[in-house]
């Protein structure tokens, strides 16, 4: 590991890569930096990262880009059932054509093995629909954290949309209220301040709960902690098995009192 000291406004500079990281300021319990790097060249923060790898890269790769979900999973296997109904029917139609072709008892006991599996499948789909996900809506400009943070809080079982700004936000939270809104605080446009003036603003949005996930530190910005703020604070580094646990705590807690 290579280790250097730079003071504010300096700067490291890694000119094969395209990347700068300058020093923007500092004091006795953190430095803040900025990172100029190519947009195919990442730039993650630390402790998700180790979060995630606890959990498993395969499961992560399969969070950031969610393919086939239960509900789909669920609907294909049923599909997959009534595809081998109908081929055993053929084959018990063929048993009244060709004699001893077929072993007709055993077609039948196939298919009330089958009707049991898709029964089981579709009581699996009714206690899903009782117990479902935590939806999350993370707003931040950062795509590379956003990917990381999203894929984090998918494995950690949360139904997780991500919005660039506090307008796309908004726009996300009219056709599909969340269950909580995680939200960054120094977007470039439409940014924390802007987005929770407005989420309070709205009277059937001022209960929904909202939680800063910042860089910042509550004191810093013109954000409040309460009613009419958001939630609690999170400050980047974020510690996010802590986020996971507030949100379930958060949503649990809203349950009850429904």
């Amino acid at each position: 590991m290579l280790v250097l000291s730079r003071r504010a406004a300096e700067t490291v500079d890694f000119p094969a890569f395209g990347i700068r990281v300058e020093i923007l300021r500092c004091n006795s319990n953190s430095v803040r930096v900025g990172i100029e790097a190519p947009r195919d060249i990442q730039v993650l923060r630390g402790e998700l990262v180790e979060n995630l790898q606890e959990l498993g890269q395969r499961s992560f790769h399969q969070a950031i880009t969610p393919g086939l979900t239960f509900d789909k999973a669920s609907s294909l296997l049923q599909a997959q059932i009534s595809e081998a109904e109908a081929t055993l029917r053929t084959l018990q139609s063929l048993r009244k054509d060709q004699s001893g072709s077929v072993d007709s008892q055993r077609v039948s006991e196939l298919m009330q093995q089958l009707r049991r599996i898709d029964s089981q499948a579709s009581q699996t789909d009714l206690q899903h629909d009782e117990e479902r996900k935590v939806r999350a809506l993370l707003v931040d400009d950062n795509d590379n954290e956003t990917k990381l943070l999203a894929g984090y809080l998918r494995i950690k079982g949360f139904d997780v949309t991500t919005a660039a700004n506090g307008k796309e936000a908004l726009e996300k939270i009219s056709f599909q209220e969340p269950d909580v809104v995680l939200l960054d605080m120094t977007m470039p446009e439409f940014d924390g301040s802007w987005t929770i003036s407005q989420i309070r603003n709205q009277d059937a949005l001022e209960q929904m709960t909202v939680f800063a996930v910042s860089g910042k530190c509550a004191s810093e910005s013109n954000v409040t902690v309460g009613p009419s703020g958001v939630n609690a604070w999170f400050r980047k580094p974020l510690n996010p098995e802590a986020l996971a646990h507030e949100i379930k705590r958060s949503f649990e807690a809203e349950t009850l009192v429904a």
